[in-house]
């Protein structure tokens, strides 16, 4: 039936009973928890809780809780999910880790590790887990240093067997063999193995000649004689280059021949030619974006990149190329984090200082825009909403020099840069105007945060009541440890104070809590279906806002 008095705006808006958020919602008490703030949340789901872990990881203490004990929890629920639905559970560390959807692969790997080394019989048989778990790791695991993180986890939990040994065979026998032939110089060793380990442990067969050779260069540090080609000239070139000494122009035109002949990156250059302007100049031409990112302190602090220099053009060129920033599937915290560190002229370790070039930061600001892909516009009304309580300043993200606070301005700015009509604040015990729009940097959204104090979760909701705002979208990042609505501000839980607005306005209006945190809170009222739970940092999170928003989600 439709109801002509909600639509037409005629209804009575009757007041909402709210309840403090220090205690949980009447006859709702077994569905809610208390956070780590002293307030209370709803539970989030395991598998909820699973895809923030794969995602965030727990990289360090946050502002309430201990890194080991946010470890133990998270662990805690992907046991208890390895009983229940191990085959959803390696299904969802496939999706990251194909997707690049988390910054770092730790917490993914950990998870294809424990469902590799899975013993009970839960759901589904442990032979057929660890089986797929394997299959799985083998398909998605890209470059050693993966490999390597995966096998120390492999070794701490089962040890090694016929498929372990298997899996990790087959990653070496079917690699591309250019591909492996850098990877063989390039990735040594990492946490304490090396190809050397790997190739003794899961011994190998091929009857590829070159692909035995470049094994062979692994484990004895050599290259066999009467065997040719372009993937073994470049692990002879690499090691050429690796082993000269001096830095006077003979040896520095050598250095610069061995970069541009045989594509040769920073791994291959010794320290002390590091320092040597020809030699970046000879890197740079063949650069991929990530190591770019690494390297722009120093490619500035040797004056490389400089203004008005060709080097800057170049950069520059490559950061604002759409194609080349999506094939180097980097994350986008990986721009962001190049960006705070570019910008603040210097290293967070060593002494190294540099005077950041106007250009390349907004190459930077334009990259992290780039790199979420192709965002639709919805045009729709949102009121996009930052946390920036204490808590949100406490503790940093995913093992960087970023708080969760800084992190989720950055995640902002792409919908406020995306949308028309989005209004952005941010909130912690009150709410607050930004005073960003579609035509500020990234710099001015980075500024605007970091005032403290409580949490008050339910602020953009209440925003929305006192402002008389019609909108069909509210967008919330946050660590959810609310428990701030006292005195003056009180107003109650999230669901309650949406519901008030939902019928105020007559219509649905769309939530979605976006987690800083891996944590078991969420302002995510499961009854609801307008109410939608998101990991904040994950690579698809501003496509996958876009889709709710606009109904295809």
């Amino acid at each position: 039936m439709t109801n002509y008095a909600n639509i037409s705006g005629k209804a009575r808006v009757r007041a909402t009973t709210a309840t403090s958020q220090a205690a949980p919602i009447p006859g709702r008490e077994a569905e809610m928890t208390a956070n780590h703030a002293g307030g209370y949340s709803f539970t989030t789901t395991e598998m909820q809780r699973l895809r923030r872990f794969l995602v965030l990881g727990v990289e360090g203490n946050t502002y309430y809780q201990a890194k080991n004990e946010l470890v133990r929890e998270n662990v805690k629920v992907l046991d208890q999910l390895l009983k229940s639905d191990p085959i959803g559970v390696i299904n969802e560390a496939q999706r990251v880790l194909k997707n690049n959807l988390a910054f770092k692969q730790n917490a993914p790997l950990f998870v294809l590790a424990a469902a590799a080394s899975y013993k009970e019989n839960g759901s589904v048989p442990s032979d057929i887990v660890r089986s797929r778990a394997l299959s799985v790791a083998s398909e998605v695991i890209r470059t050693p240093y993966n490999l390597y993180m995966f096998v120390n986890y492999i070794n701490s939990m089962r040890g090694w067997g016929r498929a372990a040994t298997r899996a990790v065979a087959d990653w070496y026998t079917e690699s591309p063999i250019d591909r492996l032939a850098m990877h063989s110089w390039k990735y040594k060793n990492r946490d304490g193995w090396s190809h050397r380990d790997l190739l003794r442990l899961s011994h190998p067969k091929t009857a590829d000649a070159t692909r035995n050779a470049i094994f062979h260069y692994m484990v004895k540090g050599t290259l066999p004689e009467n065997i040719e080609g372009a993937a073994l000239a470049q692990i002879a070139a690499a090691e050429e280059l690796l082993h000269l000494t001096g830095n006077d122009k003979k040896t520095v035109d050598r250095a610069v021949s061995l970069i541009t002949d045989f594509r040769l990156t920073r791994e291959a250059v010794p320290t002390h030619l590091l320092n040597e302007k020809k030699v970046w100049e000879a890197l740079v031409d063949d650069m991929p974006i990530i190591a770019a990112l690494r390297n722009l302190g120093k490619m500035t602090n040797i004056g490389l990149i400089s203004t008005l220099s060709s080097t800057e053009a170049k950069l520059v060129a490559m950061l604002t190329n759409k194609e080349l920033v999506e094939r180097s599937k980097a994350h986008p915290m990986q721009f962001l984090l190049a960006y705070n560190q570019y910008a603040q002229g210097k290293g967070d370790k060593g002494s190294l200082t540099w005077t950041p070039s106007r250009k390349v930061l907004d190459g930077l600001n334009d990259a992290f825009e780039l790199s979420f892909g192709n965002v639709p516009v919805t045009g729709k009304r949102i009121i996009v909403a930052g946390d920036d309580s204490g808590s949100m300043q406490g503790g940093n993200v995913i093992g960087t020099n970023m708080t969760p606070a800084k992190v989720a301005a950055a995640m902002m700015y792409i919908t406020v840069r995306t949308e028309p009509n989005a209004v952005p604040i941010c909130y912690s015990t009150a709410y607050k105007d930004l005073p960003v729009g579609r035509r500020s940097s990234l710099d001015e959204m980075l500024r605007a945060f970091g005032r403290g104090g409580g949490t008050n979760t339910a602020l953009p909701v209440q925003y929305a009541l006192d402002k008389k705002l019609d909108v069909d979208a509210i967008v919330s990042y946050t660590d959810n440890e609310t428990w701030a609505d006292y005195g003056w501000n009180r107003n109650g839980h999230v669901t309650q104070v949406h519901s008030h607005l939902e019928q105020r306005l007559g219509h649905e209006v769309k939530f979605v809590n976006c987690a800083t945190t891996a944590t078991q809170c969420t302002d995510v009222d499961p009854n609801k279906t307008s109410m939608f739970e998101m990991v904040a940092f994950s690579a698809d999170t501003p496509r996958i806002i876009s889709a709710i928003i606009n109904g295809d989600a």
